[in-house]
């Protein structure tokens, strides 16, 4: 009956192990971990290693710069390793948490396939769970998910009481109803277009233009704009030869980055996002008002200092808002807000996708709810300027208007917060952290993210 997960670690670890084993517990998989003296009905084992030679499944060893030296920890590993080999079977899982390289390890690990927490506890998830799939681990726990939520219910953590939660969706509350179609003469540079739209919100394919609002007579007569027609009460036209819904998407889509580039924002070489550029704002610092009504603020441009295997290696990162529109969602018309960050060197030379994804996930690792939700209500502040509203248009009913509030929900549960130990924020001055980075890190996909 080789049917449980085993956990070895150190105490130290404790926190992320706690996290792991309900998880997996929730995922129907029986957990053993000295920690839960009884999960799901199975209490641990007194016999340690009876249990990791004829009742476990698959022994997953966290590693760590507190485990690869501790006597415990490293008897069960030694013991599991020893298993492996007399089997010939991947019996033994490493979970690599902090970062450890192969020359912290023992020649008895160092050869194995770790599993990367280090850099995402959500991806490194992701890897156990399809390689205890594929390895066909037993689950036999039919109600692993009761089991982790009674857990944190004898815990005390969850009280019956309402609680308010923030989303990164803001409600639209006006859209326009019509559509135009221009024609330009000629075909203009990408530089020039990019300049045209930083004074009319509008979506070009090629000498077609597309806007809710009318250019100005100074454009018109610039770019030999003819109007060709209209989309006339988008909700309800129809047309054989575009679709009206893409059409308006778009139109919406690069009318939002028509008014960031008119709020002063820079656009990336490829295009793919606007970013706050350097000295944008006094200080680099955005200013605005919190969830609670407090004027606080965050950094839109920093620096990092990142050791690599070749030295020492600053880069300066730029707060870089991603802002889509939702049409027609269940809670109406939505703009979403995704933070991302656009990374650079020193003299503003883009740093390479591979490159800036590790770094990034460095400089975001200690980004909790708090400083996602900051910068989401920033750049909505942002958005709006000094106005009650986010607003692209000046004419009732051809403008579109966005709160610059995101919605929030009121959920009958919530966490008993004075039985948790918060972590103090990291102070938005600290631009001067060396953190510590190797190249040959794995390359891991963008998610979450946290970005």
């Amino acid at each position: 009956m080789r049917d449980h997960l085993f956990l070895s670690y150190a105490t130290e670890d404790w926190g992320f192990v706690e996290w792991l084993a309900l998880r997996l517990t929730s995922e129907g998989y029986r957990v053993w971990c000295d920690r839960f003296k009884l999960l799901g009905g199975e209490s641990y084992p007194r016999d340690i290693d009876a249990a990791i030679k004829d009742r476990t499944f698959r022994f997953l060893t966290v590693l760590s710069h507190h485990s690869v030296k501790k006597t415990n920890p490293l008897k069960e590993r030694t013991l599991a390793l020893n298993l492996a080999r007399e089997r010939k079977e991947n019996f033994v899982i490493p979970i690599n948490l902090d970062g450890l390289s192969p020359s912290d390890l023992d020649w008895m690990v160092s050869d194995l396939t770790f599993i990367s927490f280090h850099l995402s506890w959500a991806e490194g998830l992701a890897q156990l769970l399809k390689q205890l799939e594929e390895s066909n681990a037993p689950k036999g726990f039919a109600n692993g998910r009761s089991a982790a939520a009674s857990w944190f219910e004898s815990k005390g953590l969850v009280n019956a009481k309402e609680e308010r939660l923030w989303s990164n969706v803001a409600e639209i509350t006006e859209l326009p109803t019509d559509i135009y179609r221009y024609e330009m003469e000629e075909i203009i540079s990408d530089e020039e277009r990019l300049k045209l739209l930083g004074v009319w919100p509008h979506f070009a394919e090629r000498e077609i233009c597309w806007s809710f609002v009318y250019p100005s007579e100074e454009l018109i007569e610039r770019y030999r704009l003819k109007e060709r027609g209209r989309i006339t009460d988008r909700k309800s036209a129809r047309s054989a030869d575009i679709s009206v819904r893409q059409v308006s998407i778009r139109v919406f889509n690069q009318s939002l980055r028509s008014h960031c580039l008119a709020r002063g924002l820079k656009v990336t070489s490829d295009g793919g996002l606007c970013y706050f550029p350097e000295g944008l704002l006094p200080s680099n610092r955005l200013t605005f008002l919190s969830y609670d009504n407090q004027t606080t603020w965050v950094r839109t441009v920093g620096v990092r200092n990142f050791k690599t295997v070749m030295g020492k290696e600053p880069c300066r990162y730029h707060l870089a808002p991603y802002v889509r529109i939702w049409l027609d969602h269940e809670f109406g018309s939505l703009l979403q807000v995704r933070v991302r960050l656009f990374l650079t060197t020193l003299e503003g030379v883009p740093i390479e996708k591979k490159a800036a994804l590790r770094r990034r996930k460095r400089i975001c690792r200690a980004w909790w709810n708090y400083e996602w939700l900051s910068r989401t209500l920033a750049i909505l502040h942002f958005l709006a300027g000094n106005a009650s509203a986010i607003q692209i248009g000046t004419s009732e009913p051809q403008r579109i208007v966005i709160s610059k509030q995101p919605l929030q929900f009121q959920i009958r549960w919530g966490i008993n917060e004075s039985l948790l130990e918060a972590s103090k924020p990291e102070s938005e001055d600290s631009d001067e952290t060396i953190l510590e980075l190797t190249d040959d890190e794995s390359d891991e996909k963008e998610g979450s993210g946290h970005e």
